[in-house]
Order: structure tokens, then sequence, then C-alpha cells
């Protein structure tokens, strides 16, 4: 879980920050640099990390469960590892050891892990 510095630049993130592009374990659920996505909320409690983003007026949430190893860069946010992450309702991508199991746009599949983070938004 965040804290520190780490704490602190979350908490000014919400409002300020915006990205272009987002990557789950590798898998980019949205064309990258299609658009810009503006963070308008992100509440870090126990366990969780849950964002959301302006996705064209809409609500884009995107929740880290047990996150760790969190960056904040001044256009990049990093969280380094993580359990399971959703992305929207087209994206679930859970970590069990070294597989992803993988639920995107509802096909299922199972990936090898690779040492990719396990999300970024830049």
């Amino acid at each position: 879980m965040a804290k520190g510095d780490s704490q602190e630049k979350l908490a000014g993130l919400a409002g300020k920050a915006a990205y272009a592009s987002f990557r789950i374990f590798g898998v980019m659920p949205l064309r990258p640099g299609d658009d810009w996505y503006g963070l308008k909320s992100l509440k870090s409690s126990a366990g969780q990390l849950d964002l959301v983003f302006d996705f064209g007026g809409d609500d884009l949430p995107v929740t880290v469960y047990q996150p760790s190893g969190i960056e904040v860069g001044a256009k990049t946010l990093t969280v380094k590892q993580a359990d399971r992450v959703t992305f929207g309702g087209r994206l679930d991508v859970k970590r069990a050891g070294k597989i992803l199991a993988v639920v995107l746009d509802g096909d299922k599949q199972e990936r090898p892990f690779a040492d990719e983070p396990a999300f970024e938004a830049y």
C-alpha cells in the first residue's frame, strides 16, 4: 500500500493528472494515445486502490487489489505489484503465481506472468 511520499503524491493527483494510455500486467485495454483520461478521484484503503478516470464524460473505474511499489512521476502512475486489477467492466486480471487469469470483454484466457507492472497510466 502507498506510504509516506507515495501517499502524499497520490493524494495530490485527483483532478490534476491526465493520462493517454494504460497497461495492466502488459495488457492494453484501450488503444494507446487515443484520448486523454483525467483522474477524477482516488481512494486508498487497506489492501485496495480505487481510481476513477473521466472517460468522455463517463466514469471509468479502476481497482488495484493489494497494491505495492506505487510510483508517481511527472506524467506517470505505476503500481509495480498487485494481486488483481479491474479496468472498467472490460478487463479483469488476477495473478496466481506465474499465471495471469485474464478476462477481456468476456473472453477468458490464461497467460504466463511476465515481469510487467500491475498497472501503468502514462
